[in-house]
């Protein structure tokens, strides 16, 4: 038996059979995705209440209605997917592109057949989800230490409080100033990482209490560099600190490499974004996390994710005003 060349075969096909054919894939598709986020759907996005029954299908995705405040819903609904007008296909194929390969905005909306400033919008609609997922625990042995960002006004036109610095190139004021935003970085030994920004110039204890306490283990060794807010917060904390003046001590266990890499591995991936507003800077810092440490998550999981955190339904307007 030969075998059947797809392409020749669909190139004959006429427009109508085409479209058609086009339908019936999107919405099988969307009825296997839907299925999926299904699996997400454990209480009434609107009033918590975790009693509802199915009420059917819209193009394939099951329907929902409460016990308790008789609103109906779906597994979009007040998630990150909510009153979108694009089909579940294309929001996979974007997940795809983004966390996947890591493609620029320019590419994907090319690649995707959406605006641009859509591409820019869905990035921090999914990022913005994505972010309330992460809570790290923290143990072991744990190192932490502050790496910087320029401060950027970037997108905004008017009412700028200083020069624009173009290309998020380097600021010319001497050692640390205003102009840099510090992110507290931290990591133990079985990979989990903190990563938020935490305050202009140099952390207080306070800033640090603030971005690191909630995450770390009482138990936990802290290994930090000999910064003048890490042994304050290890003190109000009562944690065990150990500071290291080099990388490394005399015990091979106890060194600050790891966050030092983590660091590393940060700076280089923000590199091809050429400076991002500092409003949306744990936006990527969450980007870089999902990137890097589950990175072998499948888009439909990755959907099923960003599904899973019930949020308001963000405009573009308002992502903007953020």
């Amino acid at each position: 038996m030969q075998s059947m060349d797809i392409h020749k075969f669909y190139e004959e096909l006429t427009q109508e059979e085409k479209l058609q054919i086009k339908e019936k894939v999107t919405l099988e598709f969307e009825r296997n995705l839907g299925a999926k986020l299904a699996e997400s759907v454990t209480h009434c996005p609107n009033c918590k209440h975790t009693q509802f029954q199915k009420v059917g299908k819209t193009r394939g995705i099951q329907r929902y209605k409460c016990k308790f405040c008789n609103k109906t819903f779906n597994a979009k609904t007040k998630t990150a997917f909510h009153c979108t007008k694009k089909s579940l296909e294309t929001w996979n194929h974007y997940l795809n592109l983004m966390f996947s390969n890591q493609m620029s905005l320019r590419k994907i909306a090319k690649a995707t057949g959406i605006d641009l400033r859509t591409t820019f919008f869905w990035r921090h609609k999914i990022l913005n989800a994505l972010k309330e997922l992460d809570n790290p625990k923290l143990s072991g042995i744990v190192e932490a230490d502050e790496t910087y960002f320029a401060l950027s006004y970037k997108g905004k036109k008017r009412d700028l409080p200083r020069p624009p610095h173009k290309r998020g190139k380097q600021i010319k004021k001497r050692g640390l100033s205003k102009d840099q935003v510090c992110v507290i970085g931290a990591i133990d030994r079985t990979k989990s990482t903190l990563l938020e920004s935490t305050c202009l110039a140099s952390p207080k204890i306070s800033d640090i209490t603030r971005v690191l306490g909630p995450h770390i283990a009482r138990d936990a060794l802290l290994v930090t560099d000999f910064g003048k807010a890490f042994p304050g917060f290890a003190r109000n904390l009562d944690l065990k600190h150990y500071p290291l003046e080099k990388r490394t001590s005399d015990n091979e266990s106890i060194h600050r490499q790891t966050v030092n890499s983590l660091h590393a591995q940060v700076k280089r991936f923000m590199r091809p974004f050429n400076g991002v507003a500092t409003k949306y800077l744990d936006h990527y810092m969450t980007y870089y996390k999902w990137s890097g440490q589950d990175a072998d998550e499948t888009a439909a999981d990755l959907a099923q994710s960003t599904a899973s955190v019930t949020c308001s339904a963000l405009t573009a307007m308002q992502m903007r005003l953020k």
